[in-house]
């Protein structure tokens, strides 16, 4: 994502991400920091207030009661002196602005003085069914202060006071608690009922405003709602038990309540909490509006808003004027790309400043000269090339990964009898249909090694045969996977094999002269008339010698020419190998008796099957156990050995004799080729004779190689493949069909 941006909205979001990411994060520290002082100045404001609003309620109404129990204690009220009491009551109703009624009554209920509103009733009756005698009567009772009542939207309440003797003289001076606890049932003489109004102490706590909208009001221990700013709902008789304050309260009216956030009575969201009225049980219950607590905190959150905007619309403002002066230049410099890559390179970027941006474009007015120069180079190199690839005498093919034609030399185009151009884009095997040893030739992307002797007929109808080897290409830019060369050696093939028929020729003719000079010498030597000396039999016995050598010569010249050409005939049968190598050990017993050289064989006595040329073969063993006679030394010894390993019927020749230096192991397999030095010395072979050997194990199907060291012998091996039944029946199959071609080998004083 943030790749794909151009450099002025880059530019844009770091300046907002810098100017605005601090300001905000300030601002979210500063509103959190005034939310929780707006909350804890309004939880400790409600704290003071509730507090000090119950005090002063609980206050009044202790007030209150002292004084009713205070008065019930004259000597005038409770002997019930009717004028006396009537003087001292409504000196206590005329100083209690309060005081609403004042009722004396005797222990029978009987009403001795009422005033009412400052002024006496003459109207007594009997209240001893009211509810006030009756708890002020009961010994366990001591002050009576009913629930409150209201008449004319006005609170009161009624406080009832029994009237006590003492049992003990001087009892009268004690405080009104301990009188009252050492009364006797006996003791109660009657009762002093006060009506009491409320509206003062109730208007005090009311008309106390928490914050700026929070107000209390006042419930009972039961959940009553007995005070409240809203008149209709003391109108309602309103129980507020279910208001989650109020329920706090009742479940544990005597804890103190730290302010919370709960629901009204309004179903309004508020801070709230309660305080207790020791002397009555009541609890004044304070809350304030959560948005009423945090209508500063909007204003602060206003501020900051404002203040964020304003700071977004100046970082805007300067990102959008500091990413154009710094985009004016890179604009330039990617129009300049632009049209670099359009091939314009003699363009050149103005230098507007001298920093960074400057430098960058300095040297893009290098690079373009540099890269004008380079392509100048690069066309010139590749006319180089062309003249090159064109001039070689291979043909040079590049592909695709379809193998398709990217590129052709003239040597290939000429070899396919088109122009190069109309090469390109075919397929490689349209334009050049490949056999093999006469079967079709698909060429592998994936060889890496020189495939030999690929037959191409070429549209003229020529027969040519190529050397082909294939290279892959990697990350090529114009897609080229592989170059395939194309090496033709049909002209090659061809004066070799005008050299093969000059040999044949030469050998076949030779043959006819040498045959009879042979037969001469033959007919010189048995006859009795001839009367040669000691040195005329020798000259003619050396004189047979030479021409069996060069006998031999001839017939391997043939036997190597019919090789070459591929000519060259086996009959399979199926052979006794071990029968064979001894045969072969029995046939060389003289010449290793006349160099006094141990021949020895180990391996199986049992038969072992062969499938071969037996005529071949057997040239093969003959060659290589004449030639460890021949480079073996007085007293030495040859040993010949059979095994079969798997698939395979392994037989070596070991000798002790020279050994092979290591710079010729490599090459003594080679046509005409003799090991130089002391191995040399004394050999009349032609190198031949392994040629022959090699060329016939391989037509076998196996392997023949070598081992040795230098004064240690050598090793010979070659491997076979074993009999196999299946090949048996097939070879009898075919010589029943009269398929059957023999030929015959002539190899004499063979050498390495």
């Amino acid at each position: 994502m943030w790749s794909s941006l151009g450099i002025r909205q880059k530019v844009f979001a770091l300046f907002s991400v810098i100017a605005l990411l601090p300001l905000v994060v300030i601002s979210i520290i500063w509103l959190r920091s005034t939310h929780d002082q707006l909350k804890q100045a309004a939880v400790n404001r409600q704290n003071i207030l509730l507090s000090s609003s119950a005090q002063r309620l609980n206050d009044a109404l202790e007030t209150e009661i002292n004084s009713v129990i205070t008065h019930s204690q004259e000597s005038s009220v409770t002997g019930l002196n009717i004028d006396q009491a009537k003087i001292n009551l409504m000196q206590y109703a005329n100083q209690d602005s309060d005081v609403l009624r004042i009722t004396l009554v005797d222990n029978n209920g009987n009403e001795k003085i009422v005033i009412n509103n400052h002024e006496f009733s003459t109207s007594l009756n009997n209240i001893k069914s009211s509810e006030e005698f009756k708890v002020v009567s009961q010994v366990s009772n001591e002050v009576s202060v009913s629930d409150v009542i209201y008449t004319n939207e006005q609170p009161r309440i009624i406080i009832a006071v029994p009237l006590l003797s003492f049992s003990k003289l001087g009892d009268q001076n004690l405080t009104s608690a301990e009188a009252l606890a050492r009364r006797f049932g006996s003791d109660v003489k009657g009762a002093l009922i006060v009506d009491i109004s409320l509206d003062n102490p109730f208007q005090s706590v009311l008309t106390s405003e928490i914050g700026g909208d929070g107000y209390t009001y006042i419930v009972d221990a039961e959940g009553q709602l007995i005070a409240h700013p809203d008149p209709e709902l003391i109108k309602n008789n309103a129980n507020l038990s279910s208001v989650n304050q109020v329920s706090r309260f009742l479940a544990a009216p005597a804890s103190i309540e730290v302010p919370s956030v709960t629901l009204s009575e309004k179903n309004s969201e508020v801070l709230s909490s309660h305080y207790r009225i020791k002397r009555t049980g009541w609890a004044i219950i304070g809350q304030e509006p959560i948005n009423s607590i945090y209508a500063p905190y909007n204003q602060v959150v206003r501020l900051a808003v404002f203040i964020i905007i304003f700071a977004g619309i100046v970082s805007t403002l300067l990102s959008l004027l500091f990413s154009r002066n710094l985009t004016r230049p890179i604009r330039s410099l990617m129009a300049g790309t632009y049209q670099v890559a359009q091939g314009n390179l003699d363009l050149q970027i103005a230098k507007e400043s001298k920093d960074e941006i400057g430098v960058l474009a300095e040297r893009f007015n290098t690079m373009t000269g540099n890269l004008k120069q380079m392509i100048t180079n690069l066309k010139t190199e590749g006319t180089k090339l062309n003249v090159v690839l064109n001039s070689v005498g291979e043909g040079i093919v590049a592909t695709d990964s379809l193998n398709h034609v990217v590129f052709a030399n003239i040597s290939a185009a000429v070899l396919a009898g088109q122009l190069p151009s109309d090469l390109t884009g075919k397929p490689f095997k349209q334009i050049f249909t490949l056999s093999k040893n006469n079967t079709p030739f698909q060429v592998d992307p994936n060889s890496t090694e020189i495939t030999k002797e690929v037959v191409f007929i070429s549209p003229n109808k020529r027969l040519h045969y190529l050397d082909i080897f294939v290279n892959k290409i990697e990350n090529d830019p114009d897609g080229i996977k592989n170059i395939i060369t194309l090496r033709d050696q049909t002209d090659e093939r061809e004066l070799e094999m005008m050299k093969l028929d000059f040999v044949s020729m030469a050998a076949h003719e030779l043959r006819t002269p040498l045959t009879a000079i042979r037969g001469y010498l033959s007919l010189l030597k048995t006859d009795a008339n001839s009367n040669f000396s000691n040195n005329g039999v020798q000259s003619i016995e050396r004189a047979q010698s030479s021409t069996d050598q060069l006998a031999g010569l001839i017939s391997n010249l043939l036997n190597v020419s019919k090789i070459e050409r591929g000519s060259l005939n086996l009959s399979y049968s199926k052979l006794d190998w071990v029968k064979t190598v001894r045969e072969a050990l029995d046939g060389h017993k003289f010449s290793a008796l006349e160099k006094q050289v141990t021949l020895l064989y180990e391996g199986p006595t049992e038969s072992v099957p062969l499938l071969a040329d037996e005529i071949s073969i057997k040239e093969v063993i003959n060659n290589l156990i004449a030639n460890a006679i021949h480079y073996t030394p007085e007293n030495g010894r040859i040993i010949i050995s059979v095994r079969e390993e798997g698939d395979k019927v392994i037989t070596s020749i070991k000798d002790s004799g020279l050994g092979i230096p290591a710079n010729a192991l490599s090459r003594l397999f080679a046509k005409f080729y003799r090991v130089k030095g002391g191995m040399a010395s004394g050999s009349g072979g032609t190198g031949l004779g392994l040629y022959i050997s090699k060329s016939i194990v391989e037509l076998h199907k196996g392997k023949i190689w070598v081992e040795s060291e230098e004064g240690q012998g050598s090793t010979f091996t070659f491997s076979l493949p074993s009999y196999n039944e299946v090949q048996y029946d097939e070879l009898v199959r075919t010589k029943d069909m009269g398929v059957n071609k023999r030929r015959g080998w002539i190899t004499k004083n063979t050498a390495r």
